[in-house]
Protein backbone atom coordinates (compact mmCIF):
# COMPACT_ATOMS: atom_id res chain seq x y z
CA UNK A 1 0.00 0.00 0.00
CA UNK A 2 1.28 3.35 -1.25
CA UNK A 3 0.75 6.34 0.68
CA UNK A 4 1.73 9.38 -1.01
CA UNK A 5 4.57 11.15 -0.25
CA UNK A 6 4.44 14.85 1.09
CA UNK A 7 6.38 17.59 -0.91
CA UNK A 8 8.79 19.15 1.53
CA UNK A 9 7.76 23.03 1.94
CA UNK A 10 11.13 24.92 3.16
CA UNK A 11 10.00 27.08 5.98
CA UNK A 12 8.71 31.01 5.26
CA UNK A 13 11.76 33.15 4.50
CA UNK A 14 11.60 36.52 6.64
CA UNK A 15 11.56 39.64 5.38
CA UNK A 16 14.85 40.28 6.80
CA UNK A 17 17.92 40.60 4.29
CA UNK A 18 20.00 37.78 5.14
CA UNK A 19 23.14 39.63 3.88
CA UNK A 20 22.72 43.90 5.15
CA UNK A 21 24.36 46.11 3.02
CA UNK A 22 27.71 46.43 4.97
CA UNK A 23 28.37 49.81 6.68
CA UNK A 24 29.82 53.08 4.11
CA UNK A 25 33.32 53.49 5.36
CA UNK A 26 33.56 49.49 3.73
CA UNK A 27 32.08 50.45 0.56
CA UNK A 28 34.64 50.22 -2.08
CA UNK A 29 32.97 53.13 -4.22
CA UNK A 30 33.95 56.79 -3.56
CA UNK A 31 31.13 58.47 -1.55
CA UNK A 32 29.49 61.19 -3.55
CA UNK A 33 31.05 64.44 -3.60
CA UNK A 34 29.35 67.41 -2.00
CA UNK A 35 27.58 69.54 -5.63
CA UNK A 36 29.78 72.91 -4.25
CA UNK A 37 32.87 71.12 -4.32
CA UNK A 38 34.79 70.76 -8.35
CA UNK A 39 34.87 66.93 -9.77
CA UNK A 40 38.31 65.92 -10.93
CA UNK A 41 41.45 67.90 -11.43
CA UNK A 42 41.46 71.76 -11.46
CA UNK A 43 41.44 73.23 -14.63
CA UNK A 44 45.64 74.67 -15.82
CA UNK A 45 43.77 77.79 -16.77
CA UNK A 46 41.19 79.31 -14.75
CA UNK A 47 38.41 81.05 -16.61
CA UNK A 48 37.90 84.52 -16.81
CA UNK A 49 36.42 86.71 -14.25
CA UNK A 50 32.94 87.61 -16.22
CA UNK A 51 31.65 91.17 -15.19
CA UNK A 52 28.27 91.29 -15.54
CA UNK A 53 26.73 93.98 -18.06
CA UNK A 54 25.96 97.08 -17.00
CA UNK A 55 22.58 98.64 -16.97
CA UNK A 56 21.68 100.18 -20.05
CA UNK A 57 19.19 103.31 -20.03
CA UNK A 58 16.99 104.36 -23.03
CA UNK A 59 16.46 107.99 -23.15
CA UNK A 60 14.08 108.75 -25.83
Amino acid sequence: MNTPRKLHRPEPTPDVDPDPPQPAHDDPVDPPLPEQLPHGDPPARPPPMLTPPLPTTCET
